[in-house]
């Protein structure tokens, strides 16, 4: 006997369905093992629901249910972890741009290569050749080489924050 096409379907989508749930939980394993204080808040949220009697109340139920709230803390934590990323991280180099444009606002990149070339040695920079400039990281060990047409990106970037800070 052969089995209907929509056996063949049903089966598909339950093995579909079931590796959504494996990934889920292995989600929701790897949250508990690295935040066990959100897991701790999620269960006395679940927890209160069921004191306050609310049991009734299946959507009420079904929103405070574990899974639920491990989800919402997962949520939170991707979220915080975005608004983290989306910082801006300066280097030295960007630092040290900033600052020559805060005394110099209309300054060229011709002007800004030749400043930091006076400065090779001193602060941050390290070498400056036609190709860009190399310049000290954030530790003694680490070493950042800027190009020229990145150059000009620093240098406009230090110019906008500076338009902002001003109209602020």
């Amino acid at each position: 006997m052969n089995k209907p096409k929509n056996a063949k379907t049903i089966s598909q989508l339950n093995e579909r369905n079931n590796k959504y749930w494996e990934k889920l939980n292995e989600k929701i394993n790897r949250f508990i093992e690295k935040y066990p204080e959100e897991v701790t808040h999620a269960s006395e949220i679940v927890a209160h629901t069921i004191q306050g009697d609310r049991l009734h109340h299946i959507k009420m139920l079904e929103e405070s249910s574990l899974p639920r709230q491990l989800e919402k803390a997962i949520e939170r934590e991707s979220g915080r972890n975005q608004a983290r990323a989306q910082k801006p991280r300066s280097d030295h180099l960007a630092i040290r741009i900033q600052e020559i444009v805060l005394i110099k606002p209309d300054i060229s990149l011709k002007d800004l290569f030749s400043q930091l070339e006076s400065e090779k040695g001193i602060s941050p920079i390290i070498e400056v050749t036609r190709e860009g400039v190399s310049f000290k990281g954030k530790t003694a060990k680490e070493e950042g080489f800027a190009t020229v047409d990145n150059l000009r990106t620093r240098l406009s970037r230090a110019k906008k924050q500076l338009k902002t800070k001003k109209g602020n």
